[in-house]
């Protein structure tokens, strides 16, 4: 978790209201509200709306070698919409 914090300190000193990482294999989302100073996280497919004055984090998942099931997890970003939509890949 203090990883999460660090990247959260360096949004804010930046400006920066969503950064998105890998390399976890693990599709989850971190959410700070600057207001409350609560952090909020979740984990699986969802639809996240950008709200201002906070901050988040996105962990995409993994196509390839997933941890967090079998399935392969990945992200959207619509900017102009301000959201972010995680989604699985199932075999059908």
């Amino acid at each position: 978790e203090d990883a999460v914090w660090q990247a959260l300190a360096w949004m804010e000193t930046e400006n920066v209201a969503v950064a998105f990482h890998g390399h976890t294999h693990v599709q989850m989302v971190w959410t700070w509200d600057l207001a409350t100073n609560h952090l909020h996280s979740s984990t699986g497919a969802s639809r996240i709306h950008l709200a201002p004055g906070t901050r988040t984090i996105v962990g995409v998942g993994s196509a390839g070698v997933p941890e967090d099931g079998p399935w392969p997890r990945y992200a959207l970003y619509d900017d102009l919409a301000g959201i972010v939509t995680l989604r699985t890949l199932r075999d059908r």
